[in-house]
């Protein structure tokens, strides 16, 4: 499959990841460096830390999954694992239960998205 030829759903959910990135960079940097600490509560500070942590296997799960590897699914287990024990720990739990519904819908997607009876991810 050439570069324009992926099918829709891998440009979606890659410029949704990649966003969903910039905007985590963007609201740890701020919550790590406001001006009175004091009002960050440490739960969000450490939240914070481990989100931007967190991001180096979510980077590699889009790369592969963007690459079309069946690979990508062993770091979206990683990314979407770490992350939903991360919102245990925060007890944010509608975004525990999306981050499940979003990383079982990806996985079905990947485990069974074909393109003229190939499969699209190897």
């Amino acid at each position: 499959v050439t570069l324009m030829k992926r099918p829709g759903i891998v440009w979606m959910l890659t410029i949704l990841v990649v966003l969903g990135i910039l905007i985590t960079i963007g609201s740890s940097i701020y919550t790590l460096t406001k001006p009175y600490i004091s009002t960050v509560s440490p739960i969000a500070y450490y939240v914070a830390i481990f989100s931007l942590i967190l991001l180096i296997p979510q980077i590699i799960f889009i790369y592969f999954f963007f690459m079309l590897k069946k690979s990508s699914l062993l770091w979206l287990y990683i990314s979407f694992g770490l992350g939903i024990i991360l919102n245990l720990i925060a007890m944010n739990w509608i975004m525990v239960i999306l981050m499940a519904v979003v990383g079982w819908a990806i996985w079905d997607y990947v485990q069974h998205k074909k393109i003229d009876g190939q499969p699209v991810f190897t």
